[in-house]
């Protein structure tokens, strides 16, 4: 939407300006808008109409689990299970983001929606034959969309062969959503070990 009720101050060389809708007015470089529907701030970086950038307010969650022995069960193949019956912990790296449920979301807080890049990395192994696996990035609980996950083949070897699976992408996500690891195995049920993993969320703009 186009800016209404546009108000201007001038600081110097720079305007200070607030009004409704994103920024569309000529004004110097260096100078801050303020969306009042949204409360948004933008600043110009080329002194033209179409020089304005959001300024991105901070968002960032992790959590993660470290030498993991619980195992991870499927009830048939294909089928996407949650993660939440491991333990989840976080490194006091939240801002934007809390850890919910059963500690194995990050749901993000009022006021910090927006495009978020998304990355999961995790550590799988353990099979009583040999596999596939998918792993991926939930919203909300529901299905991983196609390219929110990961695949991998872990072989049957003694000791127990472990492959690393990495998930990046981006969402758009909106007050009050969770992120968070499912898996499933794609030739069986066979359960797996998630021995280690990383979710991690950064807000984009």
């Amino acid at each position: 939407m186009a800016t209404s009720n546009l108000i201007t101050k001038t600081l110097g060389s720079i305007e200070l300006s607030s009004g409704s809708g994103t920024p569309d007015h000529v004004s110097s470089k260096g100078s801050l808008y303020t969306d009042i529907s949204s409360g948004q701030p933008w600043v110009n970086s080329t002194g033209s109409a179409s020089g304005w950038d959001p300024l991105i307010k901070p968002g960032y969650g992790e959590i993660y689990i470290s030498a993991n022995a619980v195992s991870t069960t499927f009830s048939a193949t294909s089928s996407w299970v949650s993660t939440n019956n491991l333990s989840w912990s976080n490194p006091g790296f939240l801002n934007g983001f809390t850890q919910s449920g059963t500690s194995s979301s990050l749901q993000l807080l009022t006021n910090k929606a927006g495009k978020y890049m998304v990355t999961l990395n995790g550590s799988l192994g353990n099979p009583g034959s040999s596999q596939t696996y998918d792993f991926g990035i939930a919203v909300n609980g529901a299905t991983p969309s196609n390219n929110m996950y990961q695949s991998a083949t872990i072989l049957f070897l003694t000791p127990s062969d472990y492959r690393n699976i990495n998930v990046t992408g981006y969402l758009n996500l909106s007050d009050g959503d969770t992120i968070s690891a499912f898996a499933r195995c794609t030739t069986s049920n066979v359960s797996i070990n998630i021995r280690h993993a990383t979710l991690i969320a950064i807000k984009i703009y």
